[in-house]
This record gives structure tokens, sequence and C-alpha cells, in this order.
């Protein structure tokens, strides 16, 4: 019996205990007296305010520079319209132009001067322009607090796509007045299937504005059997007295006061080599979302 007394005795106890907790906790909250500090703002479970679904993107790049630069230097720019059927997918035309610079490594000329080497014309082919459709995926995307309130909202993104690529092989000839290079015009080596890959990182600076950062890799296969439509046969003739000439070879695309010098240089980088070429390249873009 003592035993039973016991029991309903202590469970009575911590009922009444249960009770009175939440009445103690409301009347310790009543005497405290603080601010939350902007510190205490957690900014994780905020929602994300810079939706991509939905919205077309215009970028401007404009700088685009070769990263692997072994054989050739590319400097360039380009541009980009992509539609975001989703926050985390999109579809991007991308046309890269390497204006600025496009041309052999200093490299490729100490081979031919110091030690009379012709190095194969398929590895240091140039890329004069590309463009390509491809696929953008934002697995990732993340917050930065900065200041404050203010908040940067972050993606990163993977792309990959195919397109074509307009290739060139450069000319060279040798000044002996002070013992420097000039470098001529290149010749045309035709239109490649070309594929891109690669990643990048984009911050939205604010609602209609982001800037981009990528890398992207340019891949193609290329085999130099003719340069400005010319095979070298016909490339020989030009340097002599062209007699039976292709309709496919261009002689318009030589400079007619050096045609024949040219030609005798083209002839020689006409050498029948394949490459696949992997160009790797940085990119600095600014966009604009409607």
């Amino acid at each position: 019996m003592r035993d039973g007394k016991l029991m309903r005795r202590t469970a009575l106890l911590l009922g009444l205990a249960i009770l009175l907790a939440p009445r103690l906790g409301q009347a310790e909250e009543k005497g405290r007296s603080y601010t939350i500090s902007p510190n205490e703002h957690i900014h994780v479970i905020q929602r994300k305010v810079d939706l991509l679904g939905g919205r077309l993107e215009l970028t401007a790049y404009p700088a685009t520079i070769q990263i692997n630069s072994r054989w050739t230097q590319h400097v360039g720019f380009g541009a980009a319209a992509a539609y975001h059927f989703m926050d985390t997918f999109g579809l991007q035309l991308l046309g890269n132009f390497n204006s600025y610079l496009a041309r052999e490594t200093d490299l490729q000329a100490e081979l031919r001067d110091k030690a009379l080497l012709q190095p194969p014309s398929a590895p240091s082919i140039l890329t004069r322009w590309y463009t390509v459709l491809a696929m953008e995926m934002s697995p990732i995307y993340g917050k930065i607090a900065y200041y404050k309130n203010a908040m940067l909202t972050f993606s990163l993104f993977l792309t990959g796509g195919l397109g074509v690529a307009d290739t060139a092989v450069q000319l060279l000839l040798r000044t002996p007045t002070d013992g420097g290079r000039e470098y001529k015009v290149a010749a045309s080596a035709g239109l490649w299937p070309a594929g891109v890959v690669g990643g990048g990182f984009r911050v939205m600076l604010a609602d209609h504005w982001a800037l981009r950062l990528e890398i992207r890799d340019l891949v193609y296969s290329a085999r130099i059997t003719k340069l400005n439509g010319c095979t070298p046969d016909e490339l020989s003739q030009l340097a002599s007295a062209p007699t039976n000439l292709s309709e496919g070879c261009r002689t318009g695309a030589f400079d007619p006061n050096t045609i024949s010098t040219d030609a005798k240089l083209a002839e020689g980088r006409a050498d029948g080599s394949s490459e696949t070429v992997n160009q790797v390249s940085g990119y600095v873009g600014v966009s604009y979302f409607f």
C-alpha cells in the first residue's frame, strides 16, 4: 500500500511540474529586455529572389583569352544569348571571334629559326571564330551576405554543345633588314565541326545584371590538306605560273602583290597533318536579363 501511495504522489508532482513549466518560462521571458543584432539574422532560410526560369539572358564577353597557349595564342571577344527554361537548365547560342590576336607562339618561330624545323601545321592551327549551340545546367547555387541585409546570389554551371569553327594556318616571313618577323595574313584551313565543354560561375549583381566567369574547352579535329581551298599542287602553280586550277582554289584570298611568295609558303604548310585540337580559354562576361 505504501508503495502505491508513493507512486501516486510522484506522478502527481511530475504532472504539476509539466503544467507549471510554460508559465515559468513566460514569466522569465517577460523579465528579459534585449534587441536582436543584424548579425543574428538567418539568411539561409530566405527565399531565392533572383529566379532565372523563363528569362532571356544576353551576355557580352569583352575578353576571351586562351590559357593553354603552347603552340597558339588567341585573344578575342564574344556574345551569347541564352533562354532559361528553368532555374537549372537553359540553351545558349554563343559566338566567339579572335579578332584581337590569333597567331602562333614564339616557340614555333624559334623551332624554325634556330633548329631549322618546320612543325606540323595541324597542332598550331588557328581558330578565327566559332559558334556553338550549348546546354547550360546550374546544379548548385547559393547566397553571400556582404553588407548588413544585402545579399548576392551565385550559381555554378556546366556547359556543353556542338557547332562549327573557322580555322587558318599562319604564314611566316622573315624580314632581313632587322632580323625580326613579319606575320602574314593566315591562310584559311576551312570550317570544321567543333564541340565545347566547360563550366563557370555566375553572380547576380542586381535583378537584371550578372557577372560571368567561365572556362571553356574548344575541341575539334582538323586535317590540313588545303589552304585557301588550294591543294599543294595548285599552290605550287601559283608560286610559278598557274595553268589548271580548280574552282575551289580561291586565288583572291591571297595578297595579289605577294601571291607567288605566299603561295610558296602555303605549299609548305599544307602538309596533310592532322590533330585533335584543344583550345582552353577563360571568359569574362556581363549579362543582362529580360
